[in-house]
């Protein structure tokens, strides 16, 4: 699972967490890198910000293949 946090400053709005949220899930949507294939990924608020920002959670599950 890769997940990555998207703080931004309280109080400015959430199309600018939720621009950056897209634009981190897009890097990782179906790719495939080596033996490893990205899945869905999921946005969410995820746990509570430090104070003074607002936080999405970009969450991507992942598969990776190995043959023996």
């Amino acid at each position: 699972l890769v997940q990555i946090d998207i703080y931004t400053p309280e109080n400015t709005g959430t199309a600018r967490a939720r621009e950056l949220a897209d634009d981190a899930a897009a890097i990782f949507r179906d790719k495939r890198i080596d033996d490893m294939l990205f899945r869905q990924s999921d946005i969410t608020n995820g746990a509570p910000p430090p104070d003074g920002y607002f936080r999405l959670t970009v969450t991507v599950p992942f598969q990776r293949d190995e043959i023996f």
